[in-house]
């Protein structure tokens, strides 16, 4: 499978400690984004690329030694794939160690939603709660999408995978419905900044 073949060769055998051991919350707390925030990250081929997380509410839905995460309640990240925009189900993760970076992922194999622009993306993501919670669908995943836009034409498929893996600047478990996928750290702090400021501030200033 390409998914595995990315993990394995790209990112080694062994689960990233940012996965390891996830354990669900039994009490989720709840956070009030109340403005979008974004950073950018260096891609493959020399290329920067940039993730957005949207404003809004998101609830502490796993964790383990490493950190947190935090998921929205809607589609809360995009990116731009070539001039396509995709809104993923995904959300903040929150490292214990506070010297460390916060980061976006996303969960691999939920239906993404794409578009021109956000606020198409938006709408569809109106409709979408209409019909109910995210489904998980078959298909071209976001990582490989990237990687067949941004490598030669005779690259093999197997050399195409492990470009997946660097080009979306992943680290997670592909292949694995339930693990969150991380983008790379910010290159920047203003992100570290910004959503420490929310996501660390005391449980008074939690809704």
């Amino acid at each position: 499978m390409l998914a595995s073949s990315v993990c394995s060769l790209v990112l080694g055998c062994a689960s990233p400690p940012e996965i390891s051991s996830l354990q669900k919350t039994t009490s989720p707390r709840i956070v009030s984004l109340e403005t979008d925030a974004s950073y950018k990250f260096p891609g493959a081929f020399g290329k920067e690329a940039e993730v957005h997380l949207l404003s809004g509410t998101y609830r502490l839905e796993k964790e383990n030694a490493a950190g947190q995460f935090y998921l929205g309640d809607s589609h809360s990240v995009w990116w731009m794939l070539g001039s396509d925009l995709a809104l993923l189900r995904g959300g903040v993760w929150m490292p214990r160690d506070s010297s460390k970076s916060p980061r976006i992922y996303f969960y691999y194999g939920y239906q993404e939603i794409r578009a021109k622009t956000l606020a198409d993306a938006l709408s569809q993501r109106r409709e979408l709660a209409t019909k109910g919670s995210s489904v998980r669908e078959d298909g071209t995943d976001t990582a490989t999408a990237i990687a067949l836009q941004s490598t030669p034409p005779a690259m093999p498929p197997l050399q195409v995978g492990v470009g997946a893996g660097i080009a979306a600047g992943l680290v997670g478990a592909l292949a694995d419905f339930e693990s969150p996928i991380l983008y790379q750290p910010p290159t920047s702090e203003r992100f570290k900044t910004v959503i420490d400021g929310v996501f660390r501030a005391p449980p008074s200033y939690r809704q």
